[in-house]
């Protein structure tokens, strides 16, 4: 450092730092500098010791810059006695070099100094040359170094830039005579509506059709070369010329050039082009060099904005020219801050030649004053709008107007068409399925907005707009995430005025690339896919029948991708068409699943129309991948839900034939399409071996596999064989194709079956063919153990016919079959034949079938029998044994049933004696009343032993009141009426009164316990929350709560004890109120997770059961009938209060669960949706017994 010091009268030393600060780099130049050593070197911040030297070159460096991100070292470089343009050389930071690049402009050109941007992408650079100053902006992308602008200043004027140090994009220029200019720049992609691509490169502009060739840059087709760097262009899509581009030159000239066609484009590869520019008056030389946003409005007239510099007569142009001066003014316009200006072009000269850029003329400029910055300026691309030239012009505020070429300065301004929330500096026109005309707009922060409707997205990085061959639009955008959503127009203009001014969040809220979720579009309506690399932007979509998408990563190279939304629709359109060719090749080399063909539109009229789907196809491979691919899902109701158009419905209705077929259809869908697709390939494709194999595999694949079918046609080819027809192995299939008349071998035929199949099944079905032969070959080609198959073929082949049919069938589970083959083996297999039927019951109907007319239906009736007997089926045995005249065992059945009517009935038929009879009756009560069947026992009681005293106890056993005091009153026995009947409904009576108030106190002590626990969950929740939330939340309730759920015992059920007297019913003795009232389930334990949830199953279960209710009806009627109205008031008061608390416990407990659902924003579940239902209607309570109106019980 000391050396070069000394030398600073000779020396020019720069200095720049590193972005973090670590590291600067000196450039030393002068007369004063050595030639030994590099002038480039890195030095440390810290210790100020050399770090590295940059490499030797054999330049001289005039200018150097380090970038913010630590990258490059850019310096500019001459060589001494060289003619050429100065080179700009980067550096590592180990001195080593780089990369390198050349200056494009005159040979004097000499840089003053080079400036990056803070992230490091641009490099601006000061140049100066005889003529003019000026600064020009360098991107590196694909490790090519693009020139991108160039302002020229006056030479007379010293010129310096700075960029921004907080936006990267804003260059703000000013000179030594006051000029202030700050530039915003930004990146677009220029692609025309062909799919044709133009890249800024200085003086070149590249031109790559992405729709022939994806050829990335700096590659293209061919260069169009101008005689000055391009700062601004312009495009139109003309249908019979292709298009033409307008270029802004930096030297203020104007350049048009035309191309051909595409299918005229072959000749062009690899040509570059030199453009001529448009002859300029010197005095609007200025203007147009500053026109910004150049847009053509037709193929006669260009848009163009230019802005009005403070404080200067010239702030406007007007008027017609001929190539003189005189029809030229300028005019001022008070207020103003810019003027749109359209230039009228002269296009009579236009020769259609490959590429043309002579012959054009300026005829004329008009002007139109406007009060606000221009943002942006958009051709209309509605239909009319070709005619009328007109554009979509952006103001500083954000809102779009109007600019009509027929109508000029008149009218514009007077309509707003609409306002975007913030200027966007990214706009485009869509046109909708119905052909309404809508804007798209993209702010700098990420913000993409519907004009008029909706925010689609807050962190958009770039957007596109696909248009199909249908004229289906789909709008496609990235995401910061690095996400790619897909959604049509359709849905963009089916938003409500209500959802226009509302914000429509299609933000992501993951980034893994799964759907997103937003509010005012369904999760299904959106097509997202992840991007692969980070950064990456959309470049254009290519339209028509195609569905590509083509995007550009961060380092410049250009990518494919097939969006699923893109594809799907492609599909569904040429479905609509019946292009069933197009369809099935979209989703093989896409990889859909092809079961899309089948289920959109129906797969019924997909069966209808098999036989053109494989004329269509025609490639037997290709049907046999959608045989593999179908299953009965239908896929356009799950996995592509809401992805597809929907289909149209038909403009006539289908004929008779055609309702006929579909009636006919099965509600198998694969069984049908298969077997539809089987009939078209056997119309549509000629014999050959291929189309074996297909067939096969629509029997194969079947649901359920048809595969006696595809082994009777394996068996047809084996005796094709034999008759002396030509047939091919597997192998050979391809090389046959459908060439002379060949047939598929039977093994060939056999092995792709087995390749398609359970060998084990084809093997037992082949064994149902009973055919031994081809259970053979399918045994060997199954790589079976010999030493299993061949023993029991040959046992088989030595039975005679039926009874080999029967073992096969047996072994294969086929009963039915082998009853019937068995059967007619004649009557000296009918004991096998019931041996068969006992071990399957389901045969029994069959067998009874057979042998109707045969003396072994009895045997057949009585073994029936036997197996209901042992199913317990006993009133079903009782009629089997009763066909075939088994009294006694009939008899038995019904009295093994308790079906004592029966057994009476039966014993009636048997002719017993009085004694045998009234035996029969007392066993029979005793049975049925220990079966729990008291009242059954008391009617056989009463009517077959006239027993009065046991048939009113066991009356009274079994709950029925009213009854046993009708029978004591028939037989005029008071003495049961006052002593048997009124003791046991008063002792019932208080066992039911002390079971109503335990389980009253029950509910009371458990919805105490349940409003505790829920306290204290309440408070805790509270106390969380206000921690997360930084808050202070006082402890007292929460100690409270605590010392309520400390001071509540385990549950238990009590300790009482249970009443002898029981509720039996009709069908047995019943359990006491006490225990038809715990709760399923097991123990509710104190403090665990689930004991409030226990407390509410708990009292919901403690509901009286309707059966006790009509007990308890018909206990009160005859207590009042005894007398005993106080004890009956009683009985009915004490439920009554039961029912209320139990009630009410109930309904606050399901209330305080509805309100947590809503806090939790869950809609209400079914148990809490609703008061409890469980509680019956007051039916059963008695009238006379009830309080007056408003008095308590």
């Amino acid at each position: 450092m000391k050396s070069l010091l000394t030398r600073a009268s000779l020396l020019h030393v720069q200095l720049s730092w590193r972005g973090d600060g670590k590291y600067f780099a000196t450039l030393v130049t002068g007369s004063g500098a050595s030639t030994d050593s590099s002038p480039l070197k890195i030095w440390e911040r810290d210790t100020g010791a050399l770090y590295a030297s940059g490499e030797s070159i054999p330049y001289l460096q005039t200018a150097m810059s380090w970038c913010p991100s630590g990258a490059r070292i850019g310096t500019a470089c001459i060589q001494p006695n060289s003619t050429s343009q100065p080179l700009i050389m980067s550096f590592e930071k180990n001195g080593l070099k780089r990369d390198k690049f050349q200056l494009e402009g005159p040979l004097d050109t000499h840089v003053n100094y080079l400036k990056w941007n803070s992230n490091s992408e641009l490099l601006a650079m000061v140049i100066t040359t005889k003529d003019w100053t000026g600064v020009q902006i360098w991107s590196c992308s694909n490790f090519h170094w693009y020139l991108k602008q160039e302002l020229r200043f006056p030479s007379t004027d010293e010129l310096n830039v700075l960029w921004d140090p907080e936006d990267p994009m804003t260059l703000v220029c000013w000179t030594a005579s006051g000029t202030i200019r700050t530039l915003k720049l930004g990146w677009k992609s220029a692609v025309l509506d062909s799919s044709i691509a133009l890249v800024i490169n200085g003086l070149s502009l590249l031109v790559s059709p992405l729709s022939l060739a994806l050829i990335p840059p700096p590659m293209s087709l061919f260069t169009i070369t101008f005689q000055a760097p391009v700062q601004v262009v312009a495009f139109l899509q003309d249908h019979e010329r292709c298009c033409f581009i307008a270029a802004r030159l930096s030297d203020s000239t104007l350049s048009v050039v035309t191309l051909p066609e595409l299918n005229d484009w072959l000749d062009l590869d690899g040509i570059n082009h030199t453009a001529h520019s448009i002859s300029v008056l010197s005095d609007l030389k200025q203007s147009i060099s500053e026109l910004r946003h150049l847009t053509w409005l037709s193929s006669g007239a260009l848009l163009g904005a230019l802005s009005v510099q403070p404080g200067s007569d010239k702030v406007g142009i007007s008027g017609n020219f001929s190539g003189t001066q005189n029809g030229v003014f300028f005019q001022t316009y008070p207020g103003s801050k810019e003027i749109l200006v359209e230039v009228d072009l002269d296009m009579v000269a236009y020769n259609p030649s490959p590429i043309m850029s002579d012959g054009v003329q300026i005829q004329g400029v008009q002007e139109t004053p406007v009060k606000q910055a221009v943002i942006s300026i958009i051709k209309n691309k509605a239909p009319l709008s070709d005619q009328n030239g007109d554009a979509f012009v952006q103001l500083g505020d954000g809102s779009m107007l109007l600019y009509s070429e027929s109508q000029g300065a008149s009218q514009f301004g007077k309509t707003v068409i609409g306002k975007f929330a913030r200027p966007c500096p990214w706009t485009s026109v869509l046109q909708s399925e119905n052909g309404e005309t809508l804007l798209l707009g993209l702010d700098q922060k990420g913000s993409l907005e519907l004009l008029g409707r909706c925010v689609l997205c807050r962190d958009c990085s770039s957007f596109v707009v696909h248009t199909a061959a249908d004229s289906r639009s789909h709008l496609l955008y990235t995401t910061q995430r690095d996400s790619m959503h897909v959604v049509s127009l359709s849905d963009l203009s089916s938003l409500s005025e209500v959802q226009s001014k509302q914000e429509v969040n299609m933000k992501p809220e993951i980034s893994d690339g799964r759907k997103p979720k937003g509010v005012g579009f369904q999760e299904e309506n959106l097509k997202v896919r992840p991007l692969w690399e980070r950064g990456a932007r959309l470049v254009t979509a290519l339209g028509g029948h195609d569905v590509a998408v083509i995007v550009q990563t961060i380092r410049g190279n250009l990518e494919t991708v097939y969006p699923r939304g893109l594809v799907l629709g492609a599909i569904a359109e040429a479905l609509k068409k019946g292009d069933f060719r197009e369809a099935m090749g979209l989703t093989r080399r896409h990889h859909i699943n092809l079961n899309v063909l089948v289920d959109y539109g129906g797969w019924r009229n997909f069966c209808v129309k098999a036989s053109e789907f494989v004329k269509q196809v025609g490639k037997l491979n290709h049907i046999t991948e959608l045989v593999y691919a179908l299953n009965e899902e239908n896929i356009v109701e799950t996995t592509y839900k809401n992805l597809l158009p929907p289909f149209p419905e038909p403009l006539s209705p289908a004929d008779a034939a055609t309702e006929l077929m579909k009636s006919q259809f099965t509600a198998n869908k694969v069984q049908t399409v298969l077997k539809s697709l089987r009939l078209g390939v056997e119309k549509e494709i000629p014999v050959s071996p291929g189309k074996e194999l297909c067939i096969l595999a629509t029997l194969a694949k079947s649901r359920p596999p048809e595969l006696k079918e595809a082994l009777q046609r394996i068996k047809s080819l084996r005796e094709a064989e034999l008759q002396g027809e030509v047939a091919v192995e597997l192998e050979a299939v391809e090389e046959t194709g459908e060439k002379g008349k060949v047939i598929l071998s039977a093994e060939a035929a056999l092995k792709h079956l087995l390749w398609l199949s359970d060998a084990d099944i084809v093997f037992k079905e082949a064994l149902g063919l009973y055919d031994l032969h081809l259970a053979a070959m399918v045994a060997s080609h199954a790589q079976r153990d010999p030493k299993e198959f061949i023993p029991l073929l040959k046992e088989l082949e030595e039975m005679p016919p039926h009874l080999m049919q029967y073992s096969i069938d047996v072994r294969l589970g086929h009963y039915e079959s082998a009853l019937q083959n068995l059967a007619q083996g004649g009557e000296a297999n009918f004991n096998e034949c019931l041996q068969l039927m006992m071990d399957h019951a389901e045969l029994f109907p069959l067998g009874l079938h057979i042998f109707r007319e045969s003396k072994n239906r009895l045997p057949v009736l009585e073994a029936w029998g036997d197996h209901l007997m042992q199913q317990e089926k006993f009133e079903d045995a009782a009629a089997a044994y009763c066909s075939c005249n088994n009294l006694q065992k009939a008899l038995g059945s019904y009295r093994a049933g308790g079906l004592w009517r029966g057994v009476m009935t039966i014993a009636g038929r048997m002719n017993l004696s009085r004694e045998e009879w009234t035996s029969l009756a007392s066993d029979l009560g005793e049975e049925l009343q220990a079966m729990g069947m008291p009242a059954e026992a008391a009617c056989v009681a009463l009517e077959y032993i006239h027993d009065v005293d046991s048939g009113v106890r066991l009356l009274l056993e079994a709950r029925e009141w009213m009854e046993a005091v009708r029978v004591s009153s028939l037989y005029a026995r008071e003495d049961l009426l006052s002593s048997l009947i009124e003791s046991a409904a008063l002792e019932c009576a208080s066992a039911l009164i002390e079971e109503f108030t335990e389980g009253l106190d029950k509910v009371r002590k458990y919805l105490l316990r349940y409003q505790t626990v829920r306290q204290r969950r309440l408070a805790l929740a509270a106390k969380l929350k206000a921690e997360e939330d930084g808050e202070w939340v006082d402890d007292d309730t929460i100690s409270e709560a605590s010392s309520h759920l400390s001071s509540m015992s385990a549950y238990s059920h009590g300790t009482a004890a249970t009443s002898s007297v029981t509720t039996g019913s009709g069908r047995g003795r019943k359990q006491s109120v006490r225990s038809q009232k715990k709760v399923k389930g097991g123990r509710i334990r104190a403090g665990s997770a689930g004991e409030e949830g226990g407390l509410v199953d708990y009292i919901r279960g403690m509901a009286v059961s309707p059966r006790m209710l009509d007990e308890v009806r018909r206990l009160l009627s005859v207590l009042v009938l005894q007398g005993h109205y106080s004890v009956a008031h009683h009985v009915q008061s004490s439920l009554v209060a039961y029912q209320n608390d139990q009630k009410v416990a109930l309904e606050t407990m399901e209330k305080d669960a509805a309100d947590d659902n809503l806090q939790a924003g869950n809609p209400p579940s079914a148990s809490t949706a609703a008061v409890s239902k469980s509680s019956s209607p007051a039916i059963w309570r008695l009238a006379v017994l009830e309080p007056p109106d408003g008095v308590c019980i």
